[in-house]
């Protein structure tokens, strides 16, 4: 049961960190084609 909960949570934290970075990203182009203009 524990070591289902470690798993859990290490996926929660994985997806959190794949989001921002995502978000990281766009915000990156969004900026570059912002300053361009």
């Amino acid at each position: 049961m524990p070591m289902f909960l470690f798993k859990n949570r290490y996926k929660i934290k994985y997806n959190i960190k794949k989001i921002t970075y995502h978000f990281s990203i766009q915000e990156r182009i969004e900026f570059f084609f912002c300053s361009k203009e």
